[in-house]
């Protein structure tokens, strides 16, 4: 049992309890496939209900979960944002939605479990509705996305629409693997945090670029 999941008293220190074995057992096994008994249970709490209580819901337990992290997140985003604000560099509002992450992951103690929780939430339709919720929450990704969006007039919608599907699935994935490897001690693809940002960054803005047109014989 990790340090932060042994059981607690009833009160505070519970509800970290709780929250600490869901982020865990939701990213191993899936969001459907746990239950909010079974977060209970492996809390060791007594109390079946114990999910509800705290967090009200299934849902509440989901969204906290959340929460707890973008609140973390955003003050990296916002100093990064505005880094971006004076480059005017599209690799720098790409930086704003990724680097803050990856400093996030990289600044907990290791095994994290927050990556593949969200990679795990993104395939489950009513988590993923959650997460989409919570980053439109945020002043900095509305402002980052809204450059991006006003600087990538050449790529056709349609084509805007699937390169951001690919860039959803390649940060998701390629975040989830990395943590994954850091935890079971496998091989991994990159040194450190820092280099899946600095990999996740220069794809993404390779991504949004507009296509290249022929030379003129």
């Amino acid at each position: 049992m990790r340090e932060d999941e042994k059981p607690a008293a009833q009160g505070p220190a519970t509800r970290e309890h709780l929250l600490a074995v869901a982020l865990r057992l939701f990213a191993e096994h899936g969001i459907a496939q746990v239950s909010n008994r079974r977060v209970a249970l492996e809390a060791g709490t007594g109390n079946n209900y114990a999910v509800g209580y705290h967090f009200g819901s299934r849902r509440g337990l989901i969204k906290e979960i959340l929460g707890r992290h973008q609140a973390a997140v955003e003050p990296l985003r916002a100093a990064r944002l505005a880094q971006a604000r004076r480059t005017g560099e599209a690799g720098d509002y790409v930086g704003g939605l990724i680097l803050p992450l990856t400093e996030h992951l990289a600044a907990l103690p290791v095994p994290t479990f927050y990556a593949r929780f969200v990679q795990q939430a993104l395939a489950d339709p009513d988590a993923s509705a959650l997460c989409h919720a919570s980053n439109n929450a945020s002043p900095s990704v509305t402002e980052i996305r809204g450059w991006l969006r006003e600087n990538t007039e050449d790529l056709a919608p349609a084509v805007l629409a699937a390169r951001s599907r690919l860039i959803t699935l390649l940060a998701t994935h390629t975040c989830a693997q990395h943590e994954a490897e850091l935890h079971h001690g496998s091989p991994r693809a990159f040194d450190s945090w820092q280099e899946v940002g600095a990999f996740l960054t220069a794809s993404v803005t390779g991504l949004l670029a507009p296509p290249r047109r022929a030379a003129c014989a």
